[in-house]
């Protein structure tokens, strides 16, 4: 997969941990960027507990707005930006959605103001 095919794509990739209570399952995650030199991605997960968002940080995208239209989530969800994951290739599973490029690029400087913050 190359990486512009992935960027503004909310993907299904498989997350987590053998040995823990949830196990490895599948969730839904915007592709931040692609890590060249492992052929890796860097992914913030989606969640639909809304009282998880840290103001500020997150994203929400909320029912009827531009982004859940075209992201295909089933309710109003909110892309957890501190919750970044590296994910191999072989573990993105499929597109369900899209995002709209200026929040993918707030996602980015999200994070790059998160890691930068004292």
């Amino acid at each position: 997969m190359m990486m512009h095919s992935l960027l503004k794509r909310i993907q299904t990739i498989r997350h987590g941990r053998r040995g823990c209570s949830t196990g490895i399952k599948r969730r839904p995650a915007v592709v931040v960027k692609k890590i060249q030199l492992f052929n890796d991605y860097w992914v913030c997960v989606i969640s639909t507990q809304l009282n998880r968002e840290v103001k500020g940080l997150d994203i929400l995208i909320q029912e009827g707005s531009n982004d859940f239209k075209i992201a295909n989530l089933r309710s109003s969800s909110v892309i957890r930006v501190a919750f970044l994951a590296m994910v191999p290739a072989k573990d993105i599973k499929g597109t369900i959605g899209f995002l709209s490029k200026p929040t993918l690029q707030q996602i980015k400087q999200n994070i790059a103001r998160f890691i930068l913050e004292n």
